[in-house]
């Protein structure tokens, strides 16, 4: 997916205001969305669409 996809979807959910991102900006969010990402939660959601659930350790 391109930025100027990636802005466009961005700003239709919500997520995103400024249409103005530039490729740093958007490695800065997406860096920062990741460190913020609850791991435990995160398997949680997904877990029940794992067969193995001990995979995702």
């Amino acid at each position: 997916m391109s930025l100027s996809h990636f802005i466009i979807y961005a700003m239709q959910s919500g997520r995103l205001q400024n249409e103005h991102l530039t490729e740093p900006e958007f490695r800065q969010l997406f860096h920062q969305r990741i460190d913020a990402l609850d791991l435990d939660a995160a398997k949680t959601d997904v877990s029940r669409f794992v067969k193995d659930v001990e995979a995702l350790n």
